[in-house]
């Protein structure tokens, strides 16, 4: 089992008001075979835990899960903070993106959801995740934090000239995609992402 590439990211998901922290380790060799990838939680206290709290690992071998995490947002205005793990390189690069849903009964194992890039496309769809509410939009207190993603690889109608997914948060969920584009050949759009502080 080989443990490399990690990426950290904090966040609290079981609420106790201390950060915990994600991290995934890509060429993880799994029940599924080699480089399935893994992403693991361990949580925060006055003695930090030396054994993950959260668990996940892909089951594709050679398509690992875990390129991006995403965990500073609501996406279901409920106030508790979800998680989005992506696999840029699942389905032969087509991409996709395992969004898990906190609740009262904490993370759940199995995706809420999970979204793709277009069949075809090898947009590496996921290679950029970030959660921002970027319309304003809240439920009372709670934020309604929407997904953006973004597949850089994607060709329509030039090669290359990448896109991004946009998933509106709501309580009843993520809405359907709206697209954003470049429409410039080879531009590459959305290699990377960040969310900008207001």
């Amino acid at each position: 089992e080989e443990e490399s590439d990690e990426l950290v990211k904090k966040f609290d998901v079981n609420g106790d008001g201390i950060d915990d922290f994600a991290t995934s380790a890509l060429f993880w060799d799994g029940v599924a075979g080699v480089d399935v990838g893994r992403v693991v939680i361990f949580v925060g206290a006055a003695t930090p835990a030396t054994t993950p709290f959260w668990e996940v690992e892909g089951s594709v071998a050679g398509e690992p899960i875990g390129d991006q995490i995403s965990s500073q947002g609501d996406l279901n205005c409920d106030g508790r903070l979800d998680l989005a793990i992506a696999a840029a390189y699942d389905n032969g690069g087509d991409g996709t993106v395992r969004v898990y849903l906190n609740s009262t009964t904490g993370l759940p194992t199995t995706a809420s959801t999970i979204f793709s890039g277009a069949v075809g496309s090898a947009e590496n769809f996921g290679s950029g995740v970030i959660m921002a509410n970027i319309n304003n939009d809240f439920d009372g207190q709670n934020p309604c934090d929407d997904l953006i993603i973004s597949g850089p690889s994607y060709d329509l109608p030039t090669t290359n000239q990448g896109r991004l997914h946009v998933y509106l948060g709501s309580t009843t969920g993520l809405g359907a995609p709206q697209f954003l584009s470049s429409g410039s050949n080879n531009s590459n759009m959305g290699i990377s992402l960040a969310k900008a502080e207001d």
